[in-house]
């Protein structure tokens, strides 16, 4: 006679093996959202502003900004508020000529404080710029005709040249 093995007693399933776990990676920061782009400052235009406000001068300049080709004469900050008080102020002449002074006197001085601030501070960067006679290149034609007091942020200015822009004829 042969003798039997022993049975072995009949197993389940065997128990599903585990994966071995992935390795444990460090968490990831944070993520930051984007920090606010500083606005470009071209500081050769910048030399420009500080020279017609420090000198009271006047250049021709053509600046793209924000899409738009404006042509007029660069000018000091003193002089800007003083043109801006006598077009605030006209209006007023006829009906209320002390308002229409007053307006003029108002606008003068905020030139003046605004220029003697940046005077003051070696280290100060204009932030506007402002034209007189100044136009807008729209479509084929040069607005308005006969041109305007126009302040613009330095920051819009995409770039810039010496002389008025005309209409070819």
């Amino acid at each position: 006679m042969t003798a039997k093995k022993p049975q072995q007693p009949k197993k389940g399933p065997e128990p599903a093996k585990k994966s071995p776990e992935p390795a444990k990676k460090s968490p990831e920061p944070a993520k930051k959202s984007p920090e606010p782009a500083t606005p470009m400052r071209d500081f050769h235009l910048l030399t420009l502003i500080r020279i017609v406000n420090e000198l009271d001068a006047g250049v021709a300049v053509t600046i793209v900004a924000a899409g738009a080709v404006i042509t007029g004469e660069l000018i000091g900050v003193r002089a800007y508020f003083k043109a801006f008080g006598e077009s605030f102020g006209q209006p007023f002449e006829s009906r209320n000529p002390q308002a229409a002074e007053d307006f003029r006197r108002r606008f003068a001085d905020m030139g003046e404080e605004i220029h003697g601030e940046a005077a003051a501070d070696d280290k100060h960067l204009p932030s506007f710029y402002h034209l007189r006679d100044a136009q807008v290149f729209a479509g084929d034609k040069m607005v308005p005709t006969n041109g305007m007091l126009w302040r613009g942020k330095v920051s819009d200015v995409a770039g810039f040249s010496l002389g008025r822009f005309s209409e070819s004829r």
